[in-house]
C-alpha cells in the first residue's frame, strides 16, 4: 500500500498540476493536497517502523540509547558505558566507583576505601581498627587485637598504621619467639625472655594481682633480663593501655597523656609527639606541617578516649577517674549509700589527701572534687573516699572491676 501510494504520489506531482482548472466545479487541488498529507503520514510510520526494527542509534561514550525518549542520554554517577549501541549503562563493579554523569569508565577505589556493592558513587573509608593495603576489590583487615589496638584515623592503607602495644616472649631453649598484644598468662621461668617492643608492660602475681606493690613494670625497650626478683610461676602480663594508647577525658581532656603516638587525624607526621598541655577539649594534638604554607599548625591526633579507669577500675584502683562519688557499705550493713566528702574539706573527716600538684597527677584528685579515688594503695584495693556521715569515716566505692568484658577504649563508632 505504501508503495502504491508513493508511486501515486511522484505521479500526481508531476501530471496533475496542469489539469487543476481543466474540469469547473471540480477542486481537484483539496482532493489533491489531502491525498499528499495522507501519503507524507504513511512514509512517516514507515520511517519510524523501520527505525525500530533497525535497534538503537549508536550513542558515544559515557552515553545510552533510551528507547523511550529514542535519544541518547547520560549514565548516572555510579554507571558507565563505553558507548555504542547500548540501551542502558552498566554500574560500575565492586571495588570501582563513579561520581560524575557521563563516565566512560569506572575508577578503582584507593587503597584505605573499599565499596561492597554495584553503582556505587563513592568509595567508603576503612574504619577505624582496620587497614587496606590494595586498591580496587577487597575488605579492610582488622588490626592485630581488637581490644588493644586501632588506627588514629580512617582510611588506614598499611598494618603498620596499627597503633598498640607489643611484647614478645622468647623460649631461649627453642628460639620460638610469640607476639602478645592483650593480657596474658605465663608461666615464668629464666628460660624465657621478654621484651617490650612497643607500650609499657606489667607483671602482676595472680594471687594479688590488684596490688601494684606485687607488680614488675616493664618499659616499652626494655628486656626481662634485667629483671631478678620476678617469682617463678603463674604470671599475668599485662599491657598499660590507659594514658598510653587511649587518654582519660574527664583528666584535663588528656593532659597527662603520654603515649608514643606521632601522627595527626590525617595521618600526617608531627613535629612531636601527640599531647594536650592547655587541656584541649578535643583532646592530645601535635604541630603538622602545611604543605600549601609551610606553616606548623595544630592538629587533633584522634586518639581515642579510654574506658578503663573511667567506666570501670583497673588494678588497684589508683588511676581510676571516674565519677563515682557515692561509698557504699557491704551486705552486712544494709548496703548503705554515703555521699562521698569533698577532698579539699576536713569535715565532716579531717585527712592529708588535700588537692595538691602531686595529688593531682598521681591519683586525680583536683579541687572540690568529691569523687572516689585511691590515693593509699598500700592500703587499698579499690577507689574510696571519705563520708560525709560523722558515723563512717572511709569507706570503698560500688565500681565494676574492669576486665575482659570491659574495652580500653571506645571504638570509632561508639
Amino acid at each position: 500500500m505504501l508503495t502504491l501510494n508513493v508511486l501515486l504520489l511522484l505521479s500526481l506531482t508531476y501530471a496533475l498540476p496542469p489539469y487543476f482548472n481543466s474540469f469547473p466545479g471540480i477542486d481537484f487541488k483539496k482532493g489533491y493536497n489531502d491525498l499528499l498529507d495522507k501519503i507524507e503520514d504513511d512514509i512517516s510510520d514507515f520511517l519510524d517502523s523501520q527505525k525500530k526494527k533497525s535497534g538503537p542509534a549508536h550513542c558515544d561514550g559515557g552515553h545510552y540509547y533510551n528507547d523511550n525518549t529514542k535519544q541518547c542520554e547520560q549514565c548516572q554517577p555510579g554507571y558507565y558505558s563505553a558507548g555504542g549501541y547500548n540501551v542502558s549503562c552498566l554500574p560500575c563493579p565492586i571495588g570501582h566507583f563513579n561520581d560524575i554523569p557521563g563516565a566512560v569508565q569506572c575508577q578503582l577505589c584507593l587503597a584505605g576505601h573499599y565499596s561492597y556493592f554495584i553503582g556505587a558513587e563513592g568509595c567508603i573509608p576503612c574504619k577505624k581498627g582496620t587497614y587496606k593495603s590494595s586498591s580496587g576489590p577487597g575488605n579492610c583487615t582488622e588490626c592485630p587485637n581488637k581490644r588493644t589496638y586501632t588506627t588514629m584515623w580512617t582510611g588506614a592503607t598499611s598494618s603498620g598504621d596499627c597503633v598498640g602495644p607489643l611484647a614478645q616472649i622468647k623460649d631461649k631453649v627453642t628460639g620460638i619467639v610469640t607476639h602478645v598484644h592483650d593480657n596474658t598468662r605465663i608461666t615464668w621461668n629464666h628460660n624465657i625472655e621478654l621484651f617490650a617492643t612497643s607500650g609499657d608492660w606489667v607483671f602482676r602475681n595472680p594471687a594479688a594481682p590488684n596490688y601494684f606493690y606485687q607488680t614488675v613494670k616493664l618499659v616499652q625497650g626494655m628486656s626481662s633480663t634485667s629483671i631478678w626478683n620476678l617469682p617463678t610461676g603463674w604470671t599475668i602480663l599485662e599491657p598499660v593501655m590507659v594514658n598510653k594508647f587511649c587518654y582519660i577525658d574527664v583528666e584535663g581532656h588528656g593532659k597527662v597523656f603520654s603515649g608514643p603516638h606521632d601522627r595527626d587525624h590525617l595521618g600526617r607526621k608531627c613535629k612531636a609527639p601527640c599531647r594536650n598541655p592547655d587541656n584541649t577539649p578535643t583532646g592530645p594534638y601535635c604541630e603538622v606541617k602545611e604543605i600549601t604554607t609551610g606553616k606548623y599548625v595544630n592538629s587533633t591526633c584522634g586518639i581515642p578516649k579510654c574506658i578503663w579507669d573511667v567506666e570501670c577500675s583497673a588494678n588497684n584502683g589508683e588511676g581510676y577517674r571516674g565519677n563515682v562519688s557515692t561509698a557504699t557499705t557491704d551486705t552486712y550493713f544494709g548496703g548503705l549509700n554515703f555521699e562521698c566528702q569533698k577532698w579539699d574539706s576536713n569535715f565532716p573527716h579531717p585527712h592529708i589527701f588535700h588537692p595538691t600538684k602531686e595529688n593531682e597527677k598521681k591519683y586525680g584528685i583536683v579541687g572540690n572534687n568529691n569523687n572516689c579515688r585511691n590515693p593509699a594503695p598500700e592500703a587499698h584495693t579499690e577507689p574510696w573516699c571519705y563520708t560525709t556521715s560523722i558515723w563512717a569515716r572511709a569507706m570503698s566505692c560500688n565500681i565494676k572491676r574492669c576486665d575482659e568484658s570491659f574495652d580500653y577504649f571506645r571504638k570509632d563508632d561508639d
